[in-house]
């Protein structure tokens, strides 16, 4: 929603799920067409899928097998240490251009597997993650005006707001339009690098 709120991290501790990452054989099914992987000369990070691709640019093979599980990296344990620090450039295509998201996810998966020979198992691990509440005053949040569903289509055009259901953050700000709970969540999740449960028994 926009508009000042009230809630609030309150630090807790769960059981989560993991993926663990060993260097062995793996096989997977569903493969890209054509991939090109080579070491990043640095540059904007950018990662994600769609329009029958992948198109990742200085990104770490952490943050690609993030991307590829729909995890956030602090669920991911084990490896080498240069699957967190060494960064790649990567441009795959698949053969049906039409593949949806989640096959894609798949393909990218199987190419991980493929090039650095990754085997992925994953279990369940006791951790402290951070609760979002309401905060004692009450909630402060506004719903937003348009509830309709938010349809995030890349970029918003240079002098505006964040698209319908996007957040933008910047110097000592953050802007959410149309924003919903899961949304903000994740997000919230990706800065502070830790699990966030949403209590707030918002929709």
């Amino acid at each position: 929603g926009n508009g000042a709120g009230k809630v609030r991290l309150e630090l807790m501790v769960v059981r989560y799920s993991n993926l663990a990452l060993v260097l062995a054989s793996a096989a997977f099914g569903v493969q890209f067409d054509v991939a090109s992987f080579k070491p990043s000369k640095a540059g904007a990070t950018t990662a994600g899928v769609g329009n029958g691709g992948a198109s990742e640019r200085n990104v770490t093979v952490k943050m690609l097998i993030a991307l590829a599980w729909r995890l956030q990296e602090f669920q991911i344990s084990g490896g080498p240490g240069w699957v967190g620090s060494d960064r790649f450039d990567i441009v795959a295509k698949a053969e049906d251009r039409n593949a949806d998201p989640d096959q894609l996810r798949l393909m990218l998966q199987s190419l991980l597997a493929d090039r650095f020979q990754l085997k992925f198992h994953r279990e369940t691990k006791e951790s402290p993650v951070y609760a979002l509440v309401v905060g004692k005053d009450g909630l402060k949040m506004k719903l937003s005006e348009d509830q309709t569903s938010p349809e995030v289509n890349g970029p918003s055009p240079r002098g505006a707001g964040p698209n319908h259901g996007a957040i933008r953050i910047g110097a000592g700000s953050l802007i959410g339009n149309a924003v919903t709970m899961p949304l903000f969540t994740r997000f919230l999740s990706q800065k502070l690098d830790r699990a966030i449960v949403d209590r707030t028994n918002l929709t």
